[in-house]
């Protein structure tokens, strides 16, 4: 993974050096005549609800052991509580401990490498009731603590200037040069003999999307049980300095830029040669951004369209049209953070060709019919489909609390849709047992009946997922067994499907349907009482329930305006039992189970399509963080 990260980095010109590193600061700020108060420009366009901010490629930087061994801050860019206490107390020992050595390093820097505008500013900020200023200023302006200030007022900014470089260069190679030099040793990356860095950057930002995004350690040494042979800290994985900066500010680069959250981890990829946006398949996985609004912009793209793009996309790399994609390569990581530590939970890298099929056959294999009965649900992203897995989130509860329970499912969701493996049976386990509980809650029947039931979308959207899900375990588990039936299974009611246990499920959906049209008032429906027990052992359960369905069938015939109703219902279930035969299923496997989860849900649409809910009635719900979104 290291070597692909520095193969990027020299492929894609990545400007890296120690030292240096690219962020985005949002404010520039400058103090007036007699310093009493402050110009402050907000730097970049948050016209659009964003935090703005503007990206400078070479800032000046200090990792956290530099910091402590130097006894200072960063140079001419830093936190706004830093530089003017904005979001913290001014009378915190911190706090002022910090803004002082800001002030001092700005003072020292700009006076020895000819930069008056810097050592204005430093003299500006050792002043306490200017620095009062500057809070009130950028407080008022709507700057938060965490947001970065650089000095200046106008383009070229002094952060943009090459006049600072060789002192800074000087300044922290002093630091270096202080500390307790490592054995020389041969690098892991360039087989160079060289002094290992003492210290390596931290990978910043995995995990935003659950309250993470901190600092966190990817390749580090610090307690005696992580060394050997009697080496210490970073001998243990010598690196030349050059190389390890090389490789972890690429991979912060990547994690700024390409990275796709995925419930509390991040998937970041790369390509070998340039992909345009519209034609990365791993776009339509996961739409870039933290929250539900990236994702509702992705769904305005029609999905036809983009399966058929897809699909172009596949024909003219095997038939040669685009060389360009034919011989490309894709590399990706999945990360996730725990204890201020990053963890690699998986690395994959193939061909891009393979890329586009598996993408392609996840998205055909996630189809599912939506209640209409006549066109296909929306195809979920990622996150949302890890999201399903899971009990609804409990007030106040945080994201990542919530997301625990299915932390180690993650990798193993992205691995089947981008390298089209086969899910682990943990979880149609877990799918399973949360379908139970809402088929048996009478919350189906409660969004479906209801006039514009506010839940309505959130609820089907979350259902259609589910079953989306099961169909992709249930075709998967068919392939890797080498069976034909995969084939079989629609997105919709497959009438001669050759699993007994999916007609078991169809069987269900009409006794459910005739006693509830029968009874229409009834306190606890077959459902309620039987799904349960019914998906698990048919065999004690259905042979009953087709006998009571004789006596509610009779009872819808004597309704009036009913009979063809009731005729319809008796037909489907006449040819249902034909399938099932005598012998009704022993008690059911995992795979059987989703099997009858995926026979119920599809023939109970095919029951609404010609029941007495009209389909137009039905609008296509919007996904759930869309809904979310909405609230």
């Amino acid at each position: 993974m290291l070597r692909r990260l520095m193969e990027y980095a020299e492929r894609h010109g990545v400007d890296v050096e120690p030292g240096f590193l690219p962020k985005v600061v949002h404010w520039a700020v400058r103090p007036g005549a007699g310093g009493d108060r402050w110009d402050v420009t907000p730097l970049g366009d948050a016209s659009e609800g964003g935090e703005g901010g503007l990206l400078f490629p070479r800032c000046p930087h200090l990792i956290q052991p530099e910091l402590v061994r130097g006894k200072t801050r960063h140079f001419l860019v830093d936190s706004a509580a830093v530089v003017a206490f904005v979001g913290v107390a001014p009378d915190d020992p911190k706090a002022q401990q910090d803004s002082a050595r800001f002030a001092e390093l700005l003072h020292k820097g700009g006076a020895e490498a000819g930069l008056p505008e810097l050592v204005e500013a430093a003299l500006a900020l050792r002043d306490p009731a200017s620095v009062g200023g500057l809070q009130e200023a950028l407080t008022r302006s709507g700057a938060r603590k965490g947001h970065l200030v650089t000095v200046g007022s106008r383009r070229p900014l002094p952060v943009e200037l090459a006049d600072w470089r060789d002192w800074w260069r000087a300044f922290r190679g002093a630091l270096v040069t202080t500390a307790q030099r490592p054995r020389r040793m041969r690098c892991f990356l360039t087989a160079e003999v060289t002094e290992p860095a003492l210290t390596l950057l931290d990978v910043k930002g995995i995990g935003r999307d659950a309250g993470g995004g901190g600092e966190d350690t990817l390749i580090g040494f610090d307690k005696p049980a992580f060394s050997s042979y009697g080496l210490t800290k970073s001998e243990n994985y010598a690196m030349s300095e050059a190389a390890a900066w090389t490789c972890l500010a690429t991979l912060n680069h990547l994690v700024g830029s390409q990275a796709r959250p995925l419930a509390g981890a991040d998937v970041v990829y790369w390509f070998k040669d340039r992909v345009r946006p519209e034609d990365d398949p791993l776009a339509f996985l996961h739409p870039k951004g933290l929250g539900p609004e990236e994702e509702r912009q992705q769904r305005q793209v029609e999905e036809a369209e983009a399966l058929r793009h897809l699909q172009e996309l596949l024909t003219a790399v095997e038939t040669g049209q685009r060389p360009d994609l034919a011989s490309n390569r894709y590399h990706a990581v999945f990360l996730s953070a725990a204890e201020h530590r990053a963890i690699v939970r998986d690395w994959v890298e193939g061909d891009f060709s393979r890329l586009l099929i598996h993408v392609s056959q996840w998205l055909n294999d996630l189809a599912t019919i939506n209640l209409t009965g006549r066109t296909e649900a929306r195809r979920p992203g990622l996150q949302l489909v890890v999201e399903c897995l899971l009990s609804p989130r409990k007030k106040g509860q945080k994201r990542r609390d919530w997301l625990r329970p299915v932390g180690a499912l993650r990798a193993s969701l992205w691995r089947a849709a981008a390298c089209g493996a086969p899910l682990p049976d943990g979880v149609p386990a877990r799918l399973l047992r949360l379908l139970r509980a809402f088929w048996q809650s009478g919350q189906f029947e409660e969004v479906t009946e209801a006039d514009k039931h506010r839940n309505y979308a959130a609820t089907m959207s979350l259902l259609y997922t589910r079953m989306g899900v099961l169909r992709v375990y249930c075709l998967r588990a068919e392939r890797k067994g080498g069976r034909a039936m995969p084939d079989e299974l629609l997105s919709c009611v497959t009438e001669d499907h050759p699993s007994l246990a999916y007609q078991c499920g169809r069987l269900m959906a009409v006794l459910a349907t005739i006693q509830k049209e029968a009874l229409e008032q009834v306190g606890a429906s077959v459902v309620q009482r039987y799904y349960a027990s019914a998906s698990v052992t048919p065999s004690l359960v259905l042979g009953r329930l087709a006998k009571l369905s004789n006596y509610h069938l009779e009872l819808l015939r004597q309704k009036r305006g009913k009979e063809g109703r009731a005729a319809r219902l008796e037909r489907t279930f006449h040819d249902i039992w034909c399938r099932v035969g005598r012998d009704l299923p022993p008690p059911l496997g995992l795979l059987e189970q989703s099997y009858f989860a995926l026979g119920y849900y599809q023939q109970l649409v095919d029951i609404r399509a010609y029941g007495k809910h009209p389909a137009s009635a039905e609008p296509e719900p919007k996904t759930a963080e869309e809904s979310e979104s909405d609230e």
